[in-house]
Formats: structure tokens, C-alpha cells, sequence
């Protein structure tokens, strides 16, 4: 990687910077308090009833940080998307060595890429807690539910392109009704574990994601082309 790219990666993350280092301290609390909790029920009823439990009660929240990880996806896409809309400056890239799509490549990137990188930080630290305590099934019914919350999320940050970065306002309407829709069938799928049906109803919840993600993709990548011709919302 050159200097003018690691340039680049450091121009982008000054934009989320600020709200990045918050969720992450958010993220940490959150991954905290959960561990308190589970320390706290465990020495209350040991590791084989609280298994148990699990298995036959369901007894088991996440205490909203799934919900928390989707805030903190859209919130640095808001961070990214909107500055970039409010200066423009994808328009003044047009002038520059690199190619638009570059350009186009950064801004996009480099958001997801630090969301992604928090997210991998958190499932470690999350199995790191749960591994003295679950048995493997269990924890593997676990990490499906936090890995399908962590690939909506990147979802999410795409849409929200699609949405600020677009400038015309039927296209706007719709990924607002889509990105709405896939919101209500994530939590369909992929509710708190107390709320599934069955362990592993959710087996299908990433492939629904991932249909998502391609609409998703794709309509960002359909706003910036919209928006670096100059179409007028």
C-alpha cells in the first residue's frame, strides 16, 4: 500500500472518526455489561443448568447490542455519505489523476472496511466470554444469529448510499421502501434468540441478506453514477 493511498484511507476516516471511537466505546460497554450479566447467572446456577436452560427455555439476550450494531453500521454511513453529499467533492474528483470509480472506491470502502474491522473485534471478544461458559453447539447457534446481525449491517451501509447519495427522489422513494421492507424481514428471520421459533429457524437469514446486499450494492453503485453526472434531485 503507497503513502498517497494510506493518505486516502486517513482523509476518509476523518470524516466518521469522532462516532467510530464512540460506538467502539458503546460496543465495549455493551460487551461488558453482557459479560457481568452472564458471570452473574452462572454463579448463581452454574454451568450445566445454565446450558440447560438455554436448551430447553431459550434463556438467552443479547441485550440489544445486535440492535446497537446496525445504529453504529448506519450512523458512520450517515457520517460518510452526507459529508461527502453536503461538499461535493466527488464532482472535483473528475479533475483528479485517479479515475472517479477510485475515488468512488474510498469513500465507500474505507467506512465499511473500519465497521467491519469493530465487528470482527467484538465476535472475538464475544466468543472469548461465552467460551468458558456454552457448550460448542450452543455457541455456534450463537455466532449464526451475531454473523447474520454483523452482514445486515454491512447492508444497511450500503442502502443508506442509495438513499443520501442519490439525487433522484423516485429512485430515493424506492430504496427507502426496500430498505424498509428487508428492516422488517431481518427482524423476522433474525430476532433475539429468546424470540426464535427453534434453534437454526434463522439457516435461511443469510441467504435473505445476502439478496439484500446485491440490491444494496447495486443501487449505491447506481446513486454515485447518478450523482457524478449531475442528475438534479
Amino acid at each position: 500500500i503507497s503513502y498517497g493511498e494510506i493518505l486516502m484511507i486517513r482523509k476518509e476516516f476523518y470524516k466518521f472518526k469522532e462516532i467510530y471511537l464512540l460506538f467502539a466505546l458503546l460496543i465495549c460497554a455493551f460487551l461488558i455489561y453482557f459479560g457481568v450479566k452472564l458471570r452473574a447467572n452462572l454463579s448463581q446456577m452454574g454451568g450445566v443448568e445454565t446450558n440447560l436452560i438455554f436448551l430447553f427455555q431459550k434463556g438467552f439476550s443479547f441485550y440489544h447490542i445486535t440492535d446497537l450494531n446496525l445504529v453504529f453500521a448506519v450512523s458512520i454511513a450517515v457520517f460518510v455519505f452526507l459529508r461527502e453529499r453536503i461538499n461535493a467533492r466527488l464532482r472535483l474528483s473528475l479533475h483528479f489523476p485517479r479515475s472517479t470509480w477510485v475515488n468512488i472506491f474510498y469513500i465507500v470502502f474505507t467506512g465499511f472496511c473500519f465497521v467491519v474491522a469493530l465487528y470482527i473485534i467484538e465476535i472475538l471478544i464475544f466468543n472469548l466470554i461465552v467460551s468458558n461458559v456454552y457448550a460448542g453447539e450452543i455457541i455456534g447457534v450463537l455466532n449464526c444469529s451475531l454473523l447474520q446481525n454483523f452482514a445486515f449491517g454491512l447492508v444497511l451501509y450500503l442502502f443508506c448510499a442509495g438513499l443520501i447519495i442519490e439525487p433522484v427522489k423516485k429512485r430515493v422513494a424506492v430504496n427507502f421502501i426496500v430498505m424498509a421492507a428487508c428492516i422488517y424481514l431481518y427482524y423476522e428471520i433474525n430476532p433475539d434468540i429468546y424470540a426464535l421459533l427453534s434453534f437454526y429457524a434463522n439457516d435461511f437469514g443469510l441467504f435473505y441478506i445476502i439478496l439484500a446486499g446485491i440490491y444494496a450494492a447495486n443501487s449505491t453503485a447506481i446513486a454515485f453514477d447518478n450523482y457524478k453526472k449531475g442528475y438534479i434531485r
